[in-house]
């Protein structure tokens, strides 16, 4: 015989522990779900990163690139020879300016009419070298139309002061020559050493006399109506002279402006006649 004591049924207490019960399956329900769609878009995911990657495969395997295949490329783009040719040529042009710019600076004061001579034959040399250059500007290839241009203004700008140093040196050896000449002559005159002392002086100050600079007219306009001694144009042209090459010696630092040649380069163009127009 069972001694238990036997409890009354509570339906309260059924009632909540079938909503405790209710509870958890639901919990179980909902993490289940969670879980199971957290799955199907880890899947999608993973199937997603798989096609692109077997699509786009070539960009996350992507070989070495050749530097020198590179070189060859860009050189067949700009292998125009005659381009080549002239900018090596003027960059030789300018590395001669530089070896004597320092020189060149106090010549015109000079009366030493020996360095005066040599430094005009420099000059000479690269006016000369200039025209060529100037020349085989009219058959190269270039990769932009603006290139013609820009070389164009470049040769006329420093060819016309080199030629503007010249004709002053020209001038200051002629003034040195008379000097010389009527100093000489007062020497001999015996009576007339005054007068020939003051006519040399007058030759020797042929420097000190003022002139109307027309160097802007021929350059641009930029200059014109200058009023200047001798020694100030000199300085003057000395300067532009200089600045022109530290200008090209930064335009060769930037991309080869020569485009591509397919075919044999022509031939080189004849030299105009003096009284020609220019051609740039």
């Amino acid at each position: 015989m069972d001694n238990k004591p036997s409890r009354p049924d509570d339906p309260r207490q059924d009632e909540e522990l079938d909503r405790h019960v209710e509870a958890v399956l639901a919990a179980e329900r909902k993490n289940r779900l969670f879980w199971a769609a957290a799955g199907l878009l880890a899947a999608l995911g993973s199937v997603g990163l798989f096609v692109i990657f077997a699509e786009y495969r070539t960009l996350f395997f992507r070989p070495k690139p050749d530097m020198g295949e590179i070189d060859r490329i860009a050189f067949e783009k700009t292998n125009d020879p005659v381009c080549r040719e002239m900018l090596n040529n003027i960059d030789a042009i300018k590395d001669d300016w530089t070896e004597i710019q320092r020189p060149m600076r106090d010549l015109h004061a000079s009366t030493d009419v020996e360095a005066i001579d040599q430094g005009r034959q420099k000059i000479q040399q690269m006016i000369a070298a200039y025209k060529v250059e100037q020349l085989r500007r009219q058959i190269i290839i270039v990769k932009e139309p603006r290139v013609h241009e820009e070389l164009s203004r470049y040769f006329k700008h420093v060819l016309f002061f080199l030629a503007r140093l010249d004709a002053l040196l020209a001038e200051r050896a002629e003034a040195l020559a008379g000097s010389a000449a009527n100093a000489g002559s007062a020497a001999d005159a015996g009576a007339d050493n005054a007068a020939g002392a003051d006519n040399a002086a007058d030759a020797g100050s042929a420097a000190d006399v003022r002139v109307a600079a027309d160097a802007g007219a021929a350059a641009g306009g930029a200059d014109a109506g200058i009023v200047e001694t001798p020694d100030e144009a000199w300085l003057r042209a000395w300067r532009n002279v200089t600045e022109d090459h530290d200008k090209w010696r930064v335009y060769r630092q930037g991309a080869t402006p020569c485009g591509q040649r397919r075919d044999a380069p022509p031939e080189f163009p004849a030299p105009k006649a003096a009284n020609a127009p220019d051609a740039g």
